[in-house]
């Protein structure tokens, strides 16, 4: 009898082991359904791709030192969209006023910005531009 439930255990214990091994870790969710990424597009992502633009940015500011020792300081707005559309940039504040020169450049360098269509809402981010001694 001991040796019959002895059996029995042993059994158990391989099918349990079976079944772990067969089942392993939970399928993970794609990146990517149907052209869709499958998660919202985060702020760090777009912080991301504004910096990419620093280089553009930078000329804009050095082509406006030579009319202005102070440039301005911008306040932008972009208009980030869930389905992969281009992103519309807005200019909110400009400090000083009255750069249109190098206002329309920084909107320029700023301007096709994409992000992949995705999952969650369209959602408008502030971005401050500002001049920096690197420039």
């Amino acid at each position: 009898m001991r040796r019959a439930v002895s059996l029995l255990m042993v059994a158990l214990w391989l099918v349990a082991c079976a079944s772990e091994r067969a089942a392993g870790p939970p399928p993970e969710t794609p990146e990517f359904v149907d052209g869709v990424r499958q998660k919202p597009v985060t702020i760090k992502e777009v912080e991301h791709q504004v910096s990419q633009r620093r280089g553009k940015l930078a000329g804009c500011y050095r082509t406006e030192r030579l009319n202005s020792p102070s440039p301005a300081r911008f306040l932008i707005e972009l208009a980030i969209p869930n389905d992969g559309g281009e992103v519309p940039v807005s200019l909110l504040t400009s400090e000083p006023a009255g750069q249109p020169i190098l206002e329309t450049c920084v909107l320029q360098a700023l301007a096709n910005l994409r992000f992949p269509p995705h999952i969650g809402e369209p959602f408008r981010l502030r971005v401050p531009i500002e001049p920096m001694d690197s420039f």
